[in-house]
């Protein structure tokens, strides 16, 4: 089975958040076992479900200041480098629109 579009979290960067002026409780809160995902732990969770019909990976609620979109690709993309198959995958923006996406029928 599988889905075909995935529309994910990638929050932070964990050494952005530990660099970051927040407060110790917001860092303790993101980083901790119930926060927001990191990029690894997203691209580990993406390789994970990856199947075959698995067309576009859209990474959502980047962090503005715990995270860029520069980065958080580069992690997913060298997470997912060794995978037979790998799907598209943009940056859901916060404000305004994303490019669209059409999907088969």
């Amino acid at each position: 089975m599988g889905c075909d579009y995935l529309y994910i979290e990638a929050n932070h960067q964990p050494s952005m958040v530990h660099a970051s002026a927040r407060p110790m409780v917001y860092k303790q809160r993101v980083l901790g076992r119930s926060g927001h995902l990191s990029n690894e732990a997203c691209g580990n969770l993406i390789r994970d479900i990856l199947n075959a019909k698995l067309k576009h990976v859209h990474l959502a609620h980047l962090s503005e200041e715990c995270n860029c979109p520069k980065t958080a690709m580069g992690v997913i993309e060298e997470i997912l480098a060794e995978m037979e198959h790998r799907p598209e995958i943009s940056i859901a923006p916060q404000r305004g629109k994303g490019r669209p996406i059409f999907f088969e029928s």
